[in-house]
């Protein structure tokens, strides 16, 4: 009897072998091709250099100076003094060869800066509070004065402090007077092939 049993016993263990042999998973197989495409793929990281990263820099800068024709110097900006918004008559239409429309303003200032950037720092907000729209057109507040910078960021003075393949950290110094009386920290951040200003920081000269 017990010889039956054991039989039995080892009957059923082969099966259930058996069918774990034809129901166990396999693990895909990549082709050949299959790499080829991966391989393709494979983005490499190349630390840039100090010229390209001053480069970078200058480009970004360029974006930052428009943008800050509308959020800072408003008053290089040229207005038609005979058209105004009815009933707010401070607002005088803005003639600009590219921004005619809040919306184009906006994205004068994403070229610019990351979206973190534009929102720690307010910057809609503020246009808002010197631009309005009016009839499909762009009206500036021609009572907020703008403020101005005498200083000189020297660029050419750029040390890199931290990269990334989509991140770059550099300071460089702040003349005033032909005399060195700060430096600046800037992130940049690139999105869509688009290097951004992502954080700026003073950093003052103790004397």
């Amino acid at each position: 009897m017990k010889r039956k049993i054991a039989t039995i016993l080892a009957l059923v263990i082969t099966g259930l072998i058996v069918l774990a042999g034809c129901t166990g998973k396999v693990a895909p197989v990549s082709s050949p091709d299959e790499d080829k495409i991966t391989q393709s793929q494979t983005v490499t990281y190349e630390d840039v250099s100090k010229e390209q990263a001053i480069d970078i820099v200058n480009d970004v800068y360029a974006r930052i100076g428009k943008a800050n024709n509308f959020l800072k110097t408003m008053d290089a900006i040229n207005v038609d003094e005979t058209q105004s918004i009815p009933e707010k008559p401070d607002y005088r239409l803005v003639v600009h060869e590219s921004i005619k429309t809040m919306a184009e303003l906006k994205a004068c200032i994403e070229t610019a800066f990351t979206s973190e950037y534009i929102s720690k720092e307010n910057l809609f907000e503020k246009a808002g509070n010197c631009f309005e729209d009016y009839d499909g057109h762009l009206y500036k507040n021609y009572t907020v004065a703008g403020t101005g910078d005498i200083s000189e960021d020297r660029i050419d003075t750029l040390r890199i402090l931290a990269q990334g393949k989509d991140g770059l950290t550099v300071e460089f110094d702040v003349y005033l007077q032909d005399k060195k009386y700060a430096g600046t920290k800037i992130t940049l951040v690139k999105a869509n092939g688009l290097w951004k200003l992502n954080d700026m920081e003073y950093i003052p000269v103790l004397h």
